[in-house]
């Protein structure tokens, strides 16, 4: 009877060793899990940062484009008003050289 009790123990210190091995590996992963993490989250954080400055400068430019289309919409609407100008001098300037012309006569 002792050596079935013995070969018990034996089987049972050898299962507790493997449950411990067991445990100390499920705990160096779990360490190697949670660093692989904050490794991440910085990552993460970095990409993010990075991303909010790219986009800040595109809505810059898109601000500028804007602008830059207001001001080309003002300028022509410049133009046609001056073109007008032009056509309404034209007008006006024949209109005093065929009164001179006529107060000529």
């Amino acid at each position: 009877m002792s050596i079935r009790l013995e070969n018990e123990i034996k089987a049972k210190q050898e299962e507790i060793e493997r449950t411990i091995q067991h445990a100390g590996e499920a705990y160096y992963k779990k360490n190697e899990a949670e660093e692989l993490l904050r490794n991440l989250d910085l990552q993460t954080d970095d990409q993010k940062t990075k991303f909010f400055k790219e986009l800040k400068e595109i809505n810059g430019k898109i601000d500028e484009g804007k602008d830059f289309q207001e001001f080309i919409f003002s300028k022509n609407k410049e133009k046609k008003e001056l073109d007008q100008l032009e056509i309404a001098i034209v007008k006006n300037q024949k209109k005093i050289e065929e009164k001179r012309r006529h107060n000529a006569l």
